[in-house]
């Protein structure tokens, strides 16, 4: 069996001169957490140590620039050096900006070069494969690398493809960063390794031009984080403890996202592989292992209550028909005054059958509106997933009772039958 260090989960973060990377703070699981912190400047390196003293997770600093490979560049540290870059900035985004809690982060200021770096770089694959570093491959892989992260992606391709379960990265919709690759580029590649694009996590917006106080609206949306989750068909199945342990560690980082039903199916993948009682029990060891095992337990509990689907709810006549007046909306449109406005504002009707949809939908009761938390919510709430707990409870409250209809409606139907 693998040893109990292979067992925790490892996450790298290229870029990380704040100390931390995209995967959330968990207290409750801190002692399972490996992180492997790296940056191209030096001289942030002392900083980032400090401000992972006193975690309880085992935390490693690295003084490296991750790139597609191992040659030599230049590095430009920035005005602000959280904008620092291996790229030259475009001055065509000089004018933007954003307002950052006191003050107007203007592009022209932040991005410009102080110092050019004479710097080697390195590939993840190559500091992995050659012993050169001596952590576990990243289970979490997350870059903010200001216009590198692609080059960064293909420089570890073999990680990606037998290690990786989950990559968030600073996405760009506008090339801020000369000759950078867009958010585009990233998800098409990122898709031909089998990572599904999940959401974006957070989405930034500039202004291309700074206007008073009283005259600010919304910004263009110019880069993200993003959050892409391993196709769980692609993970490899040659290593049945090593299959066993990625689906484990894809269903928690799932979880800790809010894609919960994803989580579900790598559980319930995980109980096929052979011999699946005695790594869960050895998986128990770790605070994520006895949480997977308890929620897992819980799950078992649900009644397994369904809404309707699209398909059983309509036939494909009742599907087409709601596109058809209804005789009210017919006798309106006989009156000649009211059918005229109609055929000049087709908006107008599409926004009155809205209405009538609405109409026709139930208020959610009171009661639902005091409901307690569920099991599986309490125990997400007692790990400290707070908001997590809440996604779950909001969907339960919201689509409950049409579950209930359905199961009413489903038992009447086997009574006919029998």
């Amino acid at each position: 069996m693998t040893s109990t260090y292979s067992k925790r989960l490892c996450l790298h973060h290229i870029g990380g001169r704040s100390g931390s990377g995209a995967f959330p703070p968990l207290k409750k699981f801190d002692r399972d957490i490996i992180n492997v912190l790296y940056d191209a400047d030096p001289d942030c390196l002392e900083q980032m140590k400090a401000v992972n003293e006193g975690m309880e997770a085992e935390v490693h600093v690295l003084p490296f620039c991750v790139g597609e490979s191992c040659k030599s560049s230049s590095f430009n540290i920035n005005y602000d050096p959280y904008t620092s870059s291996l790229r030259d900035w475009d001055p065509k985004y000089s004018s933007f900006y954003t307002f950052v809690t006191d003050h107007d982060y203007l592009l022209s200021e932040v991005l410009r070069p102080m110092e050019k770096r004479p710097i080697d770089l390195v590939s993840l694959d190559y500091l992995l494969e050659s012993g050169t570093i001596s952590v576990p491959p990243p289970d979490f892989l997350s870059l903010d690398t200001q216009g590198t992260e692609f080059e960064i992606l293909q420089g570890a391709k073999t990680t990606l493809r037998s290690n990786t379960l989950a990559i968030a990265l600073e996405v760009e919709f506008h090339p801020v960063y000369k000759d950078q690759k867009l958010f585009g580029d990233i998800a098409n590649f990122l898709a031909d390794e089998h990572f599904h694009f999940v959401s974006f996590l957070h989405v930034g917006e500039m202004s291309p031009f700074r206007g008073p106080l009283g005259l600010r609206a919304k910004g263009f949306q110019m880069y993200a984080d993003a959050l892409f989750l391993k196709d769980i068909d692609a993970i490899e199945k040659d290593n049945e403890f090593h299959y066993f342990m990625m689906l484990q560690k894809l269903a928690f980082i799932a979880i800790v996202f809010n894609q919960f039903e994803y989580a579900l199916e790598c559980l319930r993948r995980s109980e096929e592989v052979h011999g699946f009682e005695q790594m869960k029990k050895e998986l128990e060891e770790l605070s994520y292992g006895k949480f997977l095992s308890a929620l897992r337990d819980e799950i078992a509990r649900v009644p397994m209550l369904f809404p309707e689907t699209f398909g059983s709810k309509y036939t494909y006549a009742a599907s087409k028909k709601r596109f058809e007046l209804s005789p009210v909306e017919e006798e309106i449109r006989e009156r000649d005054w009211i059918r005229r406005a109609l055929d000049r504002t087709p908006r107008l009707l599409f926004f009155l059958r809205k209405v009538r949809g609405r109409l026709r939908m139930k208020p959610a009761s009171k009661e639902n509106e005091n409901e307690t938390y569920s099991n599986i919510e309490a125990l997400l709430l007692a790990k400290g997933l707070e908001k997590q707990a809440n996604v779950l409870r909001a969907n339960r409250i919201a689509q409950s009772s049409f579950a209930r209809e359905n199961a009413k409606t489903m038992t009447q139907k086997r009574d006919e039958n029998t």
